[in-house]
This record gives C-alpha cells, structure tokens and sequence, in this order.
C-alpha cells in the first residue's frame, strides 16, 4: 500500500512515462547498478539494502540489510559482491554473507578472477573467500574504480593512469590528468579515461603516451565505453558524446539539459544499436548509437542512473529512491509543458515524442480521463492543442498513448497534470485598425500581442457578425456611413472595441453618376437615334 500511496504523490511532482511494468520503492537513494542473474534482478541502495526482486513482475524474493550505503554491485558466477564505503561483501544468490572485508576507503571494486579493489591503502585483490592476494600501493588521495581487461588490472591514482598484471606487479604508469570518478574502458592497447580537466583520453599502455584527447565543457564522471570503433561518454557539461576511437575526432553530440555522470551502455532495440545514458536532468535516455538522434526519455523524480535494457525491458534507478522497469515496445512522451505548469486561458500546445517497433503508429491524447482524440504527428513527434476555457479550474490531467500496428497501450500512460488558475488575468490584445474609412471600401485589421508580436489567428465582430482572419489579417468592408464598433476577439484574451468612423465615399458616387449617365447615352442612341 506504501508504494501505491507514493506512486500517487510522484504523480503530481514529475511526468509519468508510459509502459511502466512495476517499480520498487528503496527508501533510500540508489547509487549501484543492478546485476541479473536467473531471471532475477537486485538492486541495492544507500539504506544498505540488497533486495532481489523478479525482473518481470518487480515480486521481491528475498533480502538483505548490510547495514551501510551501497554504492556498488557486482555479480560473478554465483557471487554477489556489495561495496560500501569502507566495506566489501561476497554473498550467494541466496544472499548469504560468504566474506566480508575491511577497508579504510573503498572507491570501487572489480569482479573477475578475483575480486579487485581501489582502496585508500591502493589496489588489492581478494578471493571470493575474504583472503587478501596482494597489494599494490599507492600514495594517492584519489582512485577510480579498476577495470579488468586481459588479465590486467587499470585505474586512475591522482593524476596517474597505472596498469598492474594478475599478480600485483605495476606494469605502466603513466601521467596523465587529475582523475575522480571515471572508470577505464580498455580496447587492445588502447585505455579511455575521463579526466577532471574535461578531457577524454585514449592512452597506449604499451608505448605508454597519450594518443589524443577530445575536450569537453565539464568534468567527465561517466565511464566511456567502446563499441565498433567509436566511444561513447558523457559529460558533466550535458553532452553525450561520440567519438572515433582512432583519432578522437567527434561524430555526434546530444545534449541533456544537465550533467551526464551516469554509466554509458550501449544495446540493441528492435535491431538498432542503441546509446543508454542518463542525467542529472532526471531523465534516462535511449539515443540511436549511428547519429545521437534520441529515440525516447523515460523519467523520474531525481537524478537517474544506470539504464539498462534487458529481455525487451529498461531498468533504472533514481536519486528519488525508486526503481523503475518498463517495457520497451512503444512508449509516449510528453516533453512540454512540464508537469505542474500552470494554465488560465489562453491555448497551449502540448508537444510530445513517441517510439514503437511496430508499423501505423497513432499517437492519442486525453484530457481529464475524456474520449481520447488523435494528435498532429510529424516524424517521431506530436502536437496537440488544448483550450484550458473548456476545464475547470485546478488541476487537468493530459495524458498520451501509442497505438500501432499490434494494438493499444492500456496502462500506465504518460501523463502531466496542469493547473488552471483562477487568478490568473486573461492577457491583453492590442488592436490596430484605421480610425476613419470611406464606405464600401476594404480595410485590414490586425492584432498583436502585448510584447508586440503578431497574433496569426483572431475574428473581428461587427453587428453581431464574425469576420476571420486570413493570414494573420481581417479585410473588412462596411457598406454604410455612420459611426461603429469592431470587436477583435481572440479565445483567451480580453476583447478590445474599437469606433471607427466610416464617411460617405463621393467618390464612389460620381462614379455611379458617370456610370449611369454612359448607360442612359447608349440607350439614347441606339434605341431612339438610331431608329429615325
């Protein structure tokens, strides 16, 4: 009940995404990944709870409290490893506690062989039964997290990137850029390090020289990771990158609206490569790995962490303390406005994104749990219109779903909740037109906002006649001299009466008099002249 309670306050506080299959509520922030092991998932959190779950239906199995923050998990044959700040534990499936081991300062662990930590004494390795192998020192105030990679063991100490073989015995160190929290990525002879000063690095450990750098905006906390050629990472100034791995040369850039710090994965969806990356932007995003083009967001009520695609499913967590699971099949997205914005009068145009595998997508909106009605799509996206008048005021729920070639989505649609406030006064229109007209000639009338840009679309009312505008222009014409007053009426704004003053055209007259005296002379002559 707990979590259904919570699940309705998040409601109100984020945008709901569709396809979501379950969550799970922590309590507690969640730094770690998730490790799968027999159609199982466990997460572990900041409360120092491991919990497995069913990665299908979200159904809990079985638990554990260790008793401190877990900042992350390693699954390796039939080990569970946890670490903590000061602790690292080897438990079964079953988790039962097999080992625990003690350290000062843990920054990050390895599972292969053996289990390889950093550690404030520096890089240690340890069986799975707690004995400690051998240490390598390190006089550093900083490691990252090792990478194992060939039977060699890489990680960043200060401003060093420094290789150690299975046996402890330091084979390369090289100097750098001051390092924090990325973990080393290998590829043949090639090791790719973020760095502090903004700058990704590819390093040759067997010449032991930098090959080249690519300059970022931010720090580089995400891990990089290589994949056909090209690596991919994320930077704290908000980009997800891709680079060539050769030369370092940029192939595409998408940009979160925060900084990228999350683990960067790369997958397969419905037999296109994917980029999972998340930000602090409290989004999880499934980009196309060939051109950065963002394929759906998911999103959450804090920083996100760790996507990962999984039997059709994406799994995340989020500094908001849950854990989220949704299918991956269809999804809609509404990206604007925010959830929570407010509303009064004037229309708003709710835009959107959405994703299928399927052919013949639809994408439908509902207002308020009414009929839902197609929207205007264009690619990958969608507009729809929504005239906040029609409502009462408080809040309105939107909501979206996909529906294709398989059929419909029919829970957990995506969903933002606006609030239209009585209190909010209906904007003002200005009107311009001529102060004085001539009759039976056409004048235009226009409208433009208070800022003084133009309003495309409005309706001036005479004698209780509309006129509309084409191209963001009424053409009037009164027939009458005399004194009268135009309206200009736009749906969500004040009206605005204007007098114009309409004179009698002589003009016009003479021409009349002209005209009828050439018609009476025709006349004249070939009825009566011409007959004598």
């Amino acid at each position: 009940m707990k979590k259904l309670v919570l699940l309705f306050a998040l409601f109100f506080v984020f945008n709901s995404y569709s396809s979501q299959v379950w969550f799970w509520d922590t309590d507690a922030q969640i730094e770690a990944s998730p490790v799968f092991f027999d159609n199982k998932i466990a997460i572990a959190s900041q409360n120092g709870e491991i919990q497995v779950l069913d990665k299908l239906t979200g159904f809990p199995v079985t638990s554990i409290n260790l008793g401190e923050g877990i900042n992350q998990l390693e699954v390796y044959s039939n080990f569970i490893i946890a670490s903590t700040d000061s602790r690292i534990f080897v438990l079964n499936k079953n988790l039962n506690i097999t080992a625990n081991i003690s350290e000062s300062t843990i920054y990050g662990i390895t599972a292969a062989d053996n289990i390889y930590a950093t550690t404030s004494r520096g890089l240690i390795a340890i069986t799975y039964s707690g004995k400690e192998l051998w240490l390598l020192s390190q006089n550093a105030a900083r490691l990252t997290k090792p990478a194992f990679y060939n039977g060699s063991i890489f990680f960043g100490s200060n401003d060093y990137l420094v290789v150690a073989d299975s046996s402890g015995k330091q084979t390369t160190k090289i100097r750098v850029a001051q390092f924090w929290d990325s973990r080393p990525t290998v590829y043949q002879n090639t090791t790719y390090i973020g760095a502090d000063d903004g700058k990704l690095y590819a390093i040759d450990t067997e010449k032991g020289k930098i090959l080249w750098s690519f300059q970022t905006g931010g720090w580089i906390m995400s891990n990089p990771i290589h994949n056909s050629g090209k690596i991919y990472f994320g930077s704290n100034d908000g980009g997800i990158y891709c680079l060539n791995a050769f030369d370092g040369s940029l192939l595409w850039r998408t940009n979160a609206s925060e900084a990228v710090q999350g683990n960067i994965r790369i997958s397969e969806l419905n037999s296109v490569e994917v980029v999972l990356a998340s930000a602090n932007d409290n989004k999880a995003y499934i980009l196309n790995a060939n051109n950065g083009e963002i394929i759906v967001t998911y999103s959450a009520g804090g920083w996100v962490r760790n996507p990962i695609l999984n039997s059709s499913m994406l799994f995340f967590s989020s500094n908001d303390g849950f854990f989220y699971a949704y299918e991956v099949e269809r999804s809609c997205m509404i990206e604007y406005p925010e959830s929570g914005t407010t509303v009064a009068y004037s229309t708003i145009t709710v835009q959107g994104r959405f994703f299928t595998i399927y052919s013949n997508p639809t994408v439908f909106v509902r207002i308020e749990g009414q009929s839902w009605n197609p929207a205007l799509m264009s690619g990958t996206t969608w507009t729809y219109n929504i005239d906040p008048q029609t409502y009462d005021f408080g809040s309105i729920l939107v909501q979206c779903r996909v529906g294709d070639s398989a059929g419909l989505e029919s829970t957990y649609y995506s969903n933002i909740v606006l609030f239209r406030d009585k209190n909010v006064q209906k904007p003002k229109l200005i009107a311009a037109m001529p102060s004085a007209v001539l009759e039976r000639v056409y004048f235009p009338v226009k409208a433009y906002e208070q800022n003084g840009s133009p309003i495309s679309s409005f309706f001036v009312v005479l004698n209780d006649i509309n006129y509309s505008t084409i191209n963001g222009t009424v053409l009037m014409l009164i027939e009458s001299a005399g004194e009268y007053n135009l309206t200009v009426e736009k749906n969500g704004y004040e009206s605005e009466t204007s007098s114009i003053s309409v004179s009698a055209n002589y003009n016009l007259w003479t021409s009349y008099a002209i005209g009828g005296l050439v018609i009476i002379g025709v006349f004249f002559y070939f009825f009566i002249y011409k007959r004598k």
